[in-house]
């Protein structure tokens, strides 16, 4: 299944946004990537600093901190 189905504006993103949810999906997987409540409502809403912020306070990065950080300002930054 398609990560459009998680972030249906996906094809509306920056190719860096989009990069940095495709690279999430692929290192956790699907499944995990859709219990991001928040930072995929952020995204939905245009909120990038907010998802980016909800990204860095995920277990995620806790396990991943310099992959989480990148993913992050990808996200915030466009």
């Amino acid at each position: 299944s398609d990560i459009r189905d998680l972030v249906p504006n996906f094809d509306d993103l920056t190719p860096a946004r989009q990069e940095a949810l495709a690279d999430m999906s692929y290192q956790m997987g699907k499944p995990r990537l859709s219990k991001f409540k928040n930072t995929l409502g952020a995204i939905k809403r245009g909120d990038y600093v907010v998802a980016a912020r909800e990204v860095l306070k995920s277990d995620y990065a806790k396990q991943t901190p310099a992959r989480a950080r990148r993913i992050a300002k990808a996200i915030a930054r466009g």
